[in-house]
């Protein structure tokens, strides 16, 4: 690893091509722009399209095995997330609500796919705090996953009462939510665009923001216009 950048300079003063994916993190970004001397905003021209194809032509068809990590995977997962709507109650911290939920994944001889979020605070996006205590008539967003020791991991993530009920708010919210995953669900089949299920279930989100009074307008174009993020 120590020697990548001079490999990198190297192959480019040689005229090779170098290959690499669009990076997620910010530090992937620095470190690229430094081995390539260019300016981070200058990295998207050089991700490799070639590359990328590539990676999804071996992601895209799985083998019988592999379908079985992930069923083993997301099953472990939703274990994960009945622990903490079982074990939830008032007054208790979030973070004794994420113990629940890691320890449904060891149990069961699983890693966490990722760094769980338990948080009343799920407006504040990727809230990783969870020192809040929970009270009668708040929300808890929970995401986590599980991975197998193949490496196959789910991510879910969902909202419940802290009590046992939904206030009638929350309840058609939530009624909202399922609804547009549903009809995400129906849609899928082989030849269907993922980015058209997305789309659908960005408009039924709008639409049901609507028939609450939280949003108006034409639900298409308030996907278009990006509204409903």
């Amino acid at each position: 690893y120590n020697q990548i950048e001079s490999m990198i300079r190297t192959a480019i003063a040689s005229g090779r091509a170098v290959h690499f994916t669009p990076p997620y993190r910010p530090e992937n970004k620095i470190k690229l722009a430094q081995w390539f001397q260019i300016p981070v905003d200058g990295l998207s021209e050089k991700v490799s399209v070639p590359l990328i194809k590539a990676i999804i032509s071996q992601r895209a068809c799985k083998e019988d095995c592999e379908v079985e990590e992930m069923h083993k995977a997301s099953l472990i997962s939703a274990d994960m997330h009945l622990a903490a709507m079982r074990f939830a109650k008032a007054g208790m911290k979030e973070y004794e609500v994420m113990a629940k939920v890691k320890e449904a994944a060891y149990a069961q001889n699983a890693s966490l796919s990722f760094h769980p979020i338990v948080t009343i605070h799920g407006e504040t996006l990727h809230n990783v705090y969870s020192g809040n205590t929970i009270h009668e008539g708040q929300m808890v967003l929970c995401d986590a996953g599980a991975a197998t020791d193949m490496h196959y991991a789910g991510d879910l993530t969902c909202t419940f009462p802290v009590g046992k009920k939904f206030t009638e708010r929350q309840k058609e919210m939530y009624a909202m939510v399922l609804h547009a995953h549903q009809s995400s669900v129906a849609m899928l089949k082989p030849g269907v665009l993922y980015r058209d299920v997305y789309l659908t279930a960005a408009q039924k989100i709008v639409e049901g923001m609507q028939s609450l009074g939280v949003m108006k307008g034409d639900a298409k174009e308030a996907v278009a216009a990006g509204a409903h993020a």
